[in-house]
């Protein structure tokens, strides 16, 4: 049993430090990726939806966004932590700045909205 407990307390102590490396130095190491994903730098994504996350014991919450991402096939999320975030709106196109890690993944590194959704037209009323 105890055995089983070391190998267990090891391997997730092994898949924390992956993560940890993996976020880390962003720009130092230039791994080979999929042919489908995109290549890092800027990259427009439109979004899809955008709602508030509380913060939880797990996290300091702030605006979820759903984005259609050229390159990706299925619609990512991403979580921002600024104020300004709750601003965005479904339809809205943003710049943002994509590393690899490390390992794996692509990580968003900077952000800016590049052009508002237009606004809804308002209905005639009679």
């Amino acid at each position: 049993l105890g055995g089983v407990w070391l190998l267990l307390w090891l391997g997730g102590s092994a898949a924390l430090a992956q993560r940890h490396l993996n976020e880390q130095g962003l720009f130092l190491h230039d791994a080979l990726a999929p042919a489908a994903a995109p290549n890092p730098g800027s990259v427009a994504a439109q979004v899809l939806a955008n709602r508030l996350k509380p913060p939880s014991l797990r996290g300091a919450g702030g605006s979820e966004l759903v984005l259609r991402v050229p390159g990706l096939q299925a619609p990512q999320r991403l979580l921002l932590d600024d104020p300004q975030a709750v601003r965005i709106k479904p339809g809205d196109a943003l710049s943002l700045e994509l590393a690899r890690g490390r390992l794996s993944g692509l990580f968003v590194t900077d952000w800016r909205v590049v052009s508002a959704a237009a606004p809804a037209p308002a209905s005639a009323s009679p």
